[in-house]
């Protein structure tokens, strides 16, 4: 006779999963005058953001992966900073980190989360510029989080 200690073992099933709107998935960050795309800080981010909160993704969660972007980040602007080559394989294993975070039985990370990363794991590869484009993507979809906690918060 197993027990099971009042925990609902897979938690998936609890969250809703929409997957996200093909706005919200870039081949390039760019447009073709090299100039960063401005819905990756407006409607596509706040599409993705809608998407991530009804999946009961928690900003929290975002911030860590962005934690961990801006860790690959950050030495690539120093002089004396790894190439961007030398940092790829820390974007599969990142990759791997999601894959497992979104199978745990009290996931943190959400399908639709793991569809967003996987959908650009290609696109951010590419080349440093793309990458540090994704990393401000990143950034703007835990804006547009912020302002839906906070919505949620004042209106329950």
């Amino acid at each position: 006779m197993s027990r099971n200690l009042g925990r609902n073992r897979n938690t998936n099933r609890n969250r809703k999963y929409m997957p996200l709107p093909k706005e919200c998935i870039f081949d390039t960050f760019f447009n073709e005058k090299d100039v960063i795309k401005g819905e990756i800080f407006l409607d596509s981010a706040k599409k993705a953001s809608e998407s991530i909160h009804q999946s009961n993704m928690k900003k929290t969660s975002v911030r860590n992966f962005l934690r961990y972007l801006k860790g690959i980040e950050i030495p690539l602007r120093l002089p004396s900073g790894p190439k961007f080559e030398a940092v790829k394989p820390k974007l599969d294993e990142l990759y791997s980190f999601v894959v497992y975070q979104t199978n745990r039985d009290k996931p943190p990370y959400s399908p639709v989360f793991r569809q967003l990363y996987s959908s650009h794991l290609g696109v951010i590869k590419r080349n440093e510029k793309e990458f540090v484009a994704f990393v401000k993507y990143i950034s703007a979809i835990i804006a547009y989080l912020t302002e839906l906690e906070n919505n949620k918060k004042y209106h329950n």
